[in-house]
């Protein structure tokens, strides 16, 4: 494993990895305790993980498809710049105070 560490291409693609992978948890978890934290519905919990889970449940065959054909450079900032946008609006309509549940839900 050692050895592999020793390409700089791939010491940038897994600190890269490693970072937007992180970002994504801790606004998973973010998003839950925002979410208990103004309905005290535990119920909204599962709504919000299930919306966050869907897009792969139901788009996990057609990426497949698009990641053999396209650039796998072109799908990661794509995702990465979907993945940020979402954060940024989330993070604007919680510091003006206009956030609501069907926000996070659709956002996530």
């Amino acid at each position: 494993m050692l050895r592999v560490l020793r390409s700089r291409n791939y010491r940038l693609f897994w600190s890269d990895s490693f970072i937007a992978n992180l970002g994504v948890w801790v606004q998973q978890i973010a998003l839950g305790w925002l979410v208990y934290d103004m309905t005290r519905k535990a119920s909204l919990l599962g709504t919000v993980s299930f919306c966050g889970n869907m897009p792969v449940l139901a788009l996990g065959l057609v990426g497949g498809a698009i990641a053999d054909r396209a650039s796998r450079r072109a799908i990661m900032l794509g995702r990465l710049s979907v993945i940020a946008t979402t954060a940024l609006a989330l993070s604007l309509l919680t510091v003006t105070g206009h956030i609501a549940v069907w926000h996070i839900v659709a956002i996530s």
